[in-house]
């Protein structure tokens, strides 16, 4: 049900509730979403997976960093995909310390015989890619049936990975109305799957999921405020998309708690400051192991330090196409942030220090001395950095327009 709140002066109290209730329905920070009309962008990613599905013998994997919509498209893709038969996805996540024959033992008890026991019961102990080859070829072949593997980055058994490039070798010259599509956070694929033929690679459609374009998270937090005929200032979408960093997870985040707080103001048009006090209840959201290896990331006994600086200066670097940033841009961004200049030998151990155990490693050191990149390990951290800054007060809105994207640009003016 979508409200028309066309005259929010005399919507009452109970339609101001109901709002409430189907914003919480469309922006849903940390979980897939299951309707493909909202999915914002990912043009190239879904012609990738509709390739796989029309091509015999290819299988599919997604990989890329947390948050930024994996889930979501492996479960929406095929939605309009023309097709003759019936649509059959059977999704599982992997728990970590599963085995081979225990995740398909997963997807077994999803699969059904004619008698009505489950798959499953024929294999109380073993399962090789054989198995699971025999047992995806019998659906029925004007059907599509897609075994979604959710989470495997989760696994860390070698044999359990070299068996899965076994089994999509397995699969590579068959044509199969059955596609295995795995999901995982990686860098690259090969953290996720080891493969023992070269057979099996050629057969695995690689799907990199990047973060999110402005352009596609204006898209993702618009759609959803038209669905219930709510809108935003061109203002409170900068803010959003600021400190989303591309992540849509961020991008549902702060999209429902700035609603919320719009609501709460009985308002349909969302303002930057509905944004701005919107953050402590979007930090509540966050991940407790987030925001505890902050705290321990930024700790220190004395007074007078910039480690929250610094590593602020760290998540608004500028990145290369890997996601890396140099010390050089660090000083650049700190020097913006502090208003007092900054050459590298002066945080040069602060930097060094995000990247040892005591402070969590929270940062990735790169390369060769004096040729040193960095990245944040955790991608979600780098963004929840820019949100827990603005919330103490670390960045003011003139030095936030510094270092955002250009707030004059068309996609601002809504």
């Amino acid at each position: 049900m979508a409200l028309n709140p066309s005259n929010p002066r005399k919507m009452a109290q109970s339609d101001w509730d109901a709002l409430a209730r189907e914003i919480e329905t469309i922006f849903v920070p940390g979980t897939a979403i299951k309707e493909q009309e909202l999915i914002a962008g990912r043009t190239e990613q879904i012609r990738q997976l509709a390739g796989v599905v029309r091509r015999p013998g290819k299988q599919a994997i997604i990989y890329g960093d947390r948050g930024v919509g994996k889930s979501s498209i492996a479960q929406t893709f095929y939605l309009s995909i023309p097709r003759i038969g019936d649509l059959n996805a059977i999704r599982v996540p992997a728990n970590y310390g599963d085995t081979f024959p225990d995740l398909w033992r997963k997807v077994f008890r999803r699969m059904t015989l004619e008698s009505g026991e489950n798959v499953a019961s024929r294999y109380p102990n073993a399962i090789t890619p054989d198995d699971v080859f025999l047992e995806l070829q019998k659906f029925h072949p004007n059907d599509l049936t897609l075994i979604i593997l959710d989470e495997i980055d989760r696994i860390s058994d070698p044999t359990t990975k070299r068996l899965m490039g076994d089994t999509i070798k397995a699969l590579a010259d068959e044509d199969l109305s059955a596609k295995l599509i795995c999901v995982g956070v990686a860098d690259s694929v090969s953290e996720l799957i080891v493969f023992g033929h070269e057979s099996a690679s050629r057969a695995l459609v690689q799907v990199e999921m990047p973060r999110m374009s402005d352009d596609e998270m204006k898209d993702l937090i618009v759609q959803r405020l038209n669905r219930v005929q709510m809108s935003l200032s061109g203002d409170a979408l900068w803010r959003m998309i600021f400190i989303s960093k591309g992540l849509p997870f961020y991008g549902h985040l702060l999209g429902l708690h700035s609603s919320l707080t719009a609501i709460s103001r009985k308002r349909i048009r969302i303002e930057e400051r509905d944004v701005a006090d919107g953050l402590q209840d979007a930090l509540k959201e966050v991940d407790q192991k987030i925001r505890e290896e902050y705290v321990k990331a930024t700790y220190s006994e004395r007074q007078k330090n910039i480690f929250k600086e610094v590593l602020l200066a760290c998540a608004l670097a500028q990145r290369d196409d890997l996601g890396r940033f140099s010390a050089r841009s660090v000083a650049d961004r700190l020097s913006v942030i502090t208003g007092e200049s900054y050459e590298v030998p002066a945080f040069a151990y602060h930097l060094d220090e995000f990247c040892q155990e005591n402070r969590g490693r929270i940062l990735d050191k790169i390369g060769q001395r004096r040729q040193f990149s960095f990245r944040f390990r955790d991608s979600l951290m780098e963004a929840f950095v820019v949100l827990k800054s603005l919330q103490l007060g670390l960045i003011s809105n003139d030095k936030a327009q510094v270092l955002g994207p250009n707030r004059q640009r068309d996609l601002f003016s809504i």
